[in-house]
């Protein structure tokens, strides 16, 4: 994906985010269903705790 940051201004960029956003629960006439499996996580990832480990 392209850096927008090149093609539009700070306040485009935050109005495109603010759209996309305010769109986030809706469902679009006509739309497809959704396809394949939602993921879901299952295992937290452990960090060491030994000061030594890098």
């Amino acid at each position: 994906m392209i850096s927008w940051k090149d093609q539009l201004t700070p306040t485009q960029i935050a109005e495109v985010a603010s759209y996309v956003l305010s769109t986030k629960g809706t469902v679009a006439s006509g739309g497809k269903e959704p396809q394949g499996e939602e993921y879901k996580e299952t295992a937290a990832v452990e960090m060491p705790t030994d000061s030594t480990a890098k």
